[in-house]
């Protein structure tokens, strides 16, 4: 079951701040105790308007969430934190959630950490996200969903990369959504849409740049609008 812990910091929009988070708290339970992870950062999550990190765990054992509330207690004292609750009330649990939610949630968590391992193995190289997201992801974006088995207009045109760092990451986060048993999701539309913007949000890229991004992928697939690309992702 998913147990959902809100960590407030002023660093959630800090790129790796999230990632720490999370990872310290995955490693503060019992790996054989965890069958999943995934995390988000938000200025506005359901009715609470404090800046803040979702770390969603989905735990076998109700002992090991205590487990976690204590790390983040050790975290708030050194000052990592500014405060954190696993009780809130402004915002719908994930476990009430579908499962298209769910299944979206974690791949795109895994394909985040993909750009976080990236960035530690080779921060000199990963300059070529930080410095033009935008740039990056109108590559990146396409080869993904189709090394992730995605069907849509121009699939075929899409061509391999030049560079070697967006090659790698596309293959190893294809490779992440083509795991995914496509029997177990119930609605593709809602799948491909989380999966999308849940990424995006997970590795730090701010609203206006992910629409122009969506944007700019539409057109040139040849959509009328990002609605009917998006709509279109089959898998």
């Amino acid at each position: 079951m998913y147990y959902d812990f809100y960590v407030y910091t002023d660093e959630f929009l800090d790129f790796d701040k999230a990632f720490e988070v999370t990872k310290t708290l995955v490693d503060s339970v019992a790996a054989e105790q965890l069958t999943g992870y995934n995390f988000n950062r938000y200025t506005v999550e359901g009715d609470d308007r404090t800046p803040h990190i979702t770390v969603r765990l989905n735990l076998e054992s109700t002992n090991q969430s205590s487990k976690v509330t204590e790390k983040l207690s050790e975290m708030k004292s050194n000052g990592v934190v500014d405060d954190f609750t696993d009780n809130n009330p402004l915002v719908t649990p994930f476990r009430e959630y579908s499962i298209n939610h769910q299944l979206a949630h974690e791949a795109s968590t895994q394909c985040a950490f993909k750009f976080y391992d990236k960035k530690n193995q080779n921060p000199g190289e990963f300059q070529a996200f930080t410095r033009d997201k935008v740039a990056f992801l109108r590559e990146f974006i396409p080869l993904w969903l189709k090394y992730s088995g995605f069907v849509f207009q121009g699939v075929t045109s899409v061509t391999s990369s030049s560079s070697t760092l967006i090659e790698e990451l596309a293959k190893e986060c294809g490779a992440i959504v083509g795991s995914i048993k496509v029997n177990q999701i119930t609605d593709i539309h809602v799948f491909s849409e989380r999966l999308i913007h849940i990424f995006m949000n997970c590795i730090c890229v701010p609203t206006n740049e992910e629409i122009a991004v969506l944007i700019n992928l539409a057109r040139r697939f040849g959509y009328s609008n990002l609605q009917e690309f998006l709509s279109d992702l089959a898998l």
